[in-house]
């Protein structure tokens, strides 16, 4: 039964495409916290992703792909505007806001006749933080919510729109990877099913996992709560610094230490999530064949950040700028793909902030002169990408990171706000205790510091980063 099921939603992905001649329709999903290592195409043993796993089949992927950082609000702002979000305003996490004057993807797009929607499913994105620019309707559903509301509402829009003929954007997303990782969904313990453990408690409650540290489980009451300036609360990021720090100290009264087996199913309860947004996509992507929307319309999808999941002492995403953190899909698809070019993979360097130019480049038009990313559309087309070396990033806690195909560097122990922040980067020394190197290609989950072994490498990237 679940095996047909799964043949059903990705049906879409079989039949043959003509050519379109039209403007095409293009949606943009952002699987909000999806690792890139945790869909079954991203090298997952799990079967998480039959339907994106079809979305690869027939497009293209770019397999070495990362956000812009750590976190919802500074990855959908590099989204949205081809910038780093550093660029767009000071990188004060608690009052930041996607600026007015922003030139953003659907302000473009229905500057040249495009219908301009967005389903979303609030957080840190939701209404006050600045995505509502450029689009004709915002809906929004249940705080930190599903795809299975947000297609929903997509369809709907869609359903009402039978007989227009102009194009339209649309921005889908959805929290389905994001903690709480025991989500109501269509499967119940789809991975992992015979797990008895402490775990099922943790995966259940949203906040347990953010007193949980290098596989401890702390009892702290009443951690510390900000107010945005956007007007909603949110966990203070710096409670990760002090949370590693005193648990290091012995201050906080152990509740549960983990073990391998539990962690495992922590991991599987994640994948459940992908699962969930994968099988909502999937009914929304036949939805779209119904429409007879499919040929005609490209699909961009990618995500804004991973998930650490313990990989280095955190449950959540931003506490570490890594790739358990980072790297995630960046896949173009759906019935405008060029025949000949569906089920490539290139292995370029590609980022969040290629978003923008690629689709002015789809639409024929030019992005803003701040939006600097690559135009994918033009590999899909059969050109050469302009070489790229280096991936920059940006987390909420003062993190910066320089990314190439073999190592990551990352400077950090510095809080954002600290006055003295850019100059303790700026004269950073390849020894000093700010720095750490990893070797990515080889050692995949980044554990292993290594600029004392290689300080060439060290030297050059951080070269690269002040010079960033």
């Amino acid at each position: 039964m679940f095996m047909f099921a799964l043949l059903l939603l990705t049906g879409w992905a079989l039949a043959e495409k003509p050519a379109a001649k039209t403007p095409p329709n293009i949606i943009l999903i952002s699987v909000d916290g999806m690792r890139l290592d945790h869909a079954h195409f991203g090298g997952n043993p799990n079967a998480t992703s039959p339907n994106m796993d079809a979305l690869v089949k027939d497009g293209v992927w770019f397999k070495n792909s990362w956000s812009q950082s750590n976190e919802s609000l500074y990855s959908h702002a590099s989204i949205f505007s081809g910038q780093y979000a550093g660029e767009l305003g000071p990188p004060n996490y608690l009052e930041y806001i996607l600026p007015e004057d922003a030139i953003v993807i659907p302000e473009v797009l229905k500057i040249i006749g495009y219908d301009t929607a967005s389903f979303q499913s609030g957080g840190h994105i939701g209404r006050g933080f600045g995505f509502e620019q450029g689009f004709d309707i915002v809906k929004e559903g249940a705080d930190f919510g599903s795809f299975h509301e947000t297609t929903k509402f997509a369809s709907i829009w869609l359903e009402g729109r039978s007989g227009n003929t102009k194009p339209f954007f649309m921005f889908l997303h959805g929290y389905d990877c994001h903690r709480p990782y025991k989500h109501n969904s269509v499967f119940h313990h789809p991975f992992d099913p015979t797990y008895r453990g402490p775990m099922e408690e943790l995966v259940a409650a949203r906040n347990k996992t953010e007193t949980t540290f290098d596989r401890v489980y702390y009892r702290i009451p009443n951690q510390r709560r900000i107010l945005h300036e956007a007007g909603h609360k949110m966990l203070d990021p710096a409670t990760y610094i002090q949370l590693k720090k005193e648990a290091q100290e012995g201050k906080y009264k152990v509740k549960h230490e983990y073990n391998d087996r539990d962690i495992e199913h922590l991991k599987a309860h994640y994948d459940s999530g992908v699962l969930a947004a994968d099988t909502y996509l999937g009914i929304f992507f036949e939805k779209l064949g119904q429409l007879n929307l499919w040929d005609n319309t490209l699909i961009i999808l990618t995500s804004d950040h991973g998930e650490d999941l313990q990989d280095h002492g955190f449950t959540n995403h931003r506490a570490v700028l890594m790739d358990s953190t980072t790297l995630v899909p960046m896949v173009l698809s759906g019935g405008y793909i060029p025949k000949e070019m569906r089920g490539k993979t290139f292995d370029m360097l590609t980022e969040a902030r290629d978003v923008f130019p690629t689709i002015a480049s789809v639409v024929g038009t030019s992005p803003p002169a701040k939006a600097t990313g690559n135009d994918l559309w033009a590999v899909v087309m059969g050109a050469d990408m302009p070489k790229k070396d280096f991936v920059f990033q940006q987390g909420v806690l003062g993190h910066v990171s320089v990314r190439t195909k073999r190592h990551r560097l990352v400077f950090s122990g510095v809080m954002p706000l600290d006055p003295d922040f850019k100059t303790k980067l700026m004269t950073a020394k390849p020894e000093s205790k700010y720095i750490s190197l990893f070797q990515s290609e080889t050692d995949t989950d980044e554990i292993i510091d290594i600029k004392n072994t290689e300080p060439e490498v060290t030297a050059q990237l951080l070269n690269a980063l002040q010079q960033w």
